[in-house]
């Protein structure tokens, strides 16, 4: 279903992740984003190997979006157990890549993507 380039980094544009937050907070709600991060993250398969630790922040995503994503990320089945500090949450980038692509497809698929996220999505998938 989800195309994830080889680079966790590829492509990873911190405006247009916000943008998708935003987005998917005000089509969906938040209860509605919880549980699709609760799918986005259930459906995360990791590869073998290591990769960095990057950081979500309250003042990029949302402060009630950043809660959420601890929530979910916190849950007994989780991936993981976030660190997390005043404002932030860290996980893992190929992780954080993933959910940015489960909500892109979401809103690609409800036709509430912008066309910069539309762009982005397709450039991915196509492994431009």
């Amino acid at each position: 279903m989800l195309a994830l380039p080889d680079r966790p980094e590829a492509g990873m544009d911190i405006d247009l992740e916000n943008q998708v937050w935003k987005t998917a907070t005000q089509v969906y709600g938040l209860t509605a984003l919880q549980h699709l991060l609760e799918e986005a993250i259930d459906s995360f398969k990791r590869p073998p190997g290591l990769d960095d630790r990057e950081r979500f922040y309250s003042s990029n995503i949302g402060a009630l979006e950043l809660e959420v994503l601890r929530r979910v990320l916190g849950r007994p089945r989780g991936p993981t157990t976030p660190s997390s500090g005043d404002g932030y949450v860290e996980i893992r980038s190929r992780l954080r890549t993933h959910i940015r692509r489960y909500l892109q497809w979401h809103l690609l698929q409800s036709s509430h993507a912008s066309n910069e996220m539309m762009e982005d999505y397709l450039s991915v998938d196509l492994g431009l």
